[in-house]
């Protein structure tokens, strides 16, 4: 398909709807059918050791996350993005040497979207999980609920990074 950006689009519904997507599309650029086993490829794209973020946000959002935070200029050589326009899901797959431009990135949409998103990392080499996934338990809310209700904490031991007895 080449290795320039692109967009992979899924078009279903009946024969007009699926000609009046398309012309839509060729607004964009240039228009080709690929092979239907395109997606099957595309789950199984990650390299060893790659980190893996979803990002998510309104569908009204996705554009411009997509068009100015994610740019290609802004990504390191070798990150591949896919997203889902109709429900605002991102998906940034990148080589384990890029890690690196993460948090640029993460700096860069946080600072510049006022609207909702939320970052959810489903691959991360092991000494980065602490830093850029703290437990969603190991918040003053959560802490102070455990002490109400659990003073001895002797329920879910290790939650919350005490020692297991």
């Amino acid at each position: 398909v080449g290795d320039g950006p692109l967009v992979l689009a899924r078009l279903a519904g009946n024969e007009p709807l699926v000609a009046a997507q398309r012309r839509e599309l060729a607004t964009l650029g240039d228009v080709a059918a690929v092979d239907g086993d395109v997606w099957a490829r595309l789950r199984a794209i990650e390299p060893p050791g790659a980190t893996v973020v979803r990002v998510s946000t309104l569908p009204v959002a996705l554009p411009a996350l997509l068009g100015d935070a994610l740019a290609p200029q802004a990504l390191a050589s070798r990150t591949f993005l896919h997203a889902t326009l109709s429900r605002g899901v991102i998906r940034c797959i990148l080589p384990p040497e890029t890690l690196g431009v993460l948090t640029a990135l993460i700096a860069r949409t946080r600072a510049h979207f006022a609207a909702p998103r939320t970052w959810i990392w489903e691959k991360l080499p092991p000494e980065r999980w602490g830093e850029l996934a703290p437990s969603p338990t190991d918040d003053r809310l959560s802490r102070r609920t455990r002490d109400a209700f659990d003073p001895m904490h002797i329920l879910n031991r290790g939650i919350f990074g005490e020692g297991a007895a």
